[in-house]
């Protein structure tokens, strides 16, 4: 299909028509010659709602074409197609192309940019500077987020290898710096607080009383189910006593599963 010749008889067909915004029925101005492009002009031509949006979707085909899909002009064609969605007649799968083509190119724009320094301070400096009011809006839009599997393993992919600038420790060390813990008032559930704590347990190996090696994750928590004492588990791995109410060292002193694998 020639788009831009649908575009020309399009437009021909509707100033031949010679509807003006005073008519009785509904219409709406289009710039023939895109303002976003070539400025301010008075190229101005009144279509019906449909017409109007058939128009936005044939100018962002001509530009695709003509220029690609990398090119300034390109991206805002594809812009006005999908400010467009709000109209009558917009179909789904047209406004879901737009949007996609327009996401791939801001992806592909911003990989391997450069920030620079001072576009850097502008962003830590609004960042580290929002009111109180800004920063109970963004929580309360985050309160009960749930990330996707997916989601979470770009995020830990991202971040991996990440090298943190110099004296970056500081700097967040003096943002936080007086300001109470976000964490402070917060009740946890007691399911939320074990999936914390098995996060971060060790596992520990023994002899038990009855002789077998047993395997211990999360020591606190096994001591209190079981009423021992940690404090004489740890005795024994530092080797200040050697058994404790029948349990013993597996021949060594190294019973962390983390230490064992190094």
């Amino acid at each position: 299909m020639n788009h831009l010749k649908a575009y020309c008889n399009l437009i021909r067909k509707a100033e031949k028509r010679g509807y003006t915004k005073n008519v009785d029925f509904y219409v709406e101005g289009h710039h023939i010659f895109p303002v976003s492009i070539f400025g301010k002009n008075n190229r101005i031509v009144f279509l019906t709602g449909r017409e109007h949006y058939i128009s936005h979707c044939l100018l962002e085909k001509i530009y695709i074409k003509r220029y690609g899909l990398r090119d300034e002009k390109t991206q805002k064609m594809i812009n006005a197609h999908i400010m467009m969605k709000s109209g009558k007649y917009y179909n789904s799968h047209l406004y879901e192309g737009a949007r996609r083509r327009f996401s791939n190119y801001i992806r592909e724009k911003m990989t391997g940019h450069e920030v620079s320094e001072k576009t850097k301070n502008k962003i830590s400096y609004h960042s580290s500077n929002r009111s109180e009011e800004t920063l109970r809006k963004i929580g309360e839009a985050s309160k009960g987020r749930i990330f996707s599997q997916e989601a979470r393993e770009k995020m830990s992919r991202s971040g991996k290898g990440k090298k943190k600038p110099p004296g970056h420790g500081e700097k967040v060390s003096k943002a936080k710096k007086g300001k109470p813990s976000p964490l402070k008032g917060r009740i946890m559930p007691e399911e939320h607080k074990k999936k914390i704590g098995n996060s971060h347990a060790k596992t520990f190996y023994f002899i038990n009383p009855e002789g077998n090696l047993t395997e211990i994750k999360n020591l606190q928590q096994y001591c209190k189910v079981n009423k021992l004492s940690r404090s004489y588990f740890y005795k024994l791995m530092r080797g200040e006593i050697d058994e404790y109410c029948g349990w013993k060292l597996n021949g060594t002193r190294v019973h962390c599963a983390n230490d064992m694998a190094k």
